[in-house]
């Protein structure tokens, strides 16, 4: 009868071991987009594989939010947490798990809304992807800062009409 020799992993194979495990995280919580007055309104800036977006809205806070939460939800995404106050407001929210159509689901939405004016608001948008389902997995953030602009547009004209001190 043979003997099983002892199995010592080599440097080489936990390499492809964590190369492999990794593969599927990507993205980011924190947003590398800091507000200035070089951002044009309602053009949204990308990051790198679209793990981080942003864009200047023509519209104000109280108007942003629930176009931003329609549109998180219209992406199969559940709430995780919601804050807002005078300034600004946070939400985050994890995509269900699916199918192969609209990814493997799984991925963290982190949204940050910070109030410039009464009808302007700047909004960073970042997309954290894990290892469960991650090669299925896709970075949501330029989607949904694109859809916020597309969905906000009718919506700033109107808005700008109510605002005091913002010339039109």
């Amino acid at each position: 009868m043979t003997k099983m020799k002892n199995f010592r992993p080599t440097l080489h194979s936990l390499f492809i071991f964590f190369a492999f495990f990794l593969s599927g995280c990507g993205g980011t919580y924190k947003s590398q987009f800091i507000f200035n007055e070089k951002f044009i309104e309602n053009k949204p800036v990308k990051g790198e594989k679209c793990f981080d977006a942003a864009v200047l809205l023509s519209l104000g806070l109280e108007n942003s939010i629930p176009c931003l939460k329609d549109i998180v939800a219209n992406i199969n995404s559940t709430v995780t947490s919601f804050s807002s106050n005078d300034m600004g407001a946070e939400l985050k929210a994890q995509r269900k798990r699916g199918g192969f159509v609209q990814g493997g689901g799984g991925e963290e939405l982190s949204v940050n809304l910070i109030k410039i004016d009464c009808n302007r608001t700047f909004v960073t948008v970042t997309t954290k992807t894990g290892f469960r389902g991650g090669m299925n997995m896709i970075p949501w953030s330029c989607f949904v800062v694109d859809k916020l602009v597309q969905k906000t547009k009718n919506q700033a004209l109107r808005a700008k009409e109510n605002c005091p001190g913002i010339k039109k």
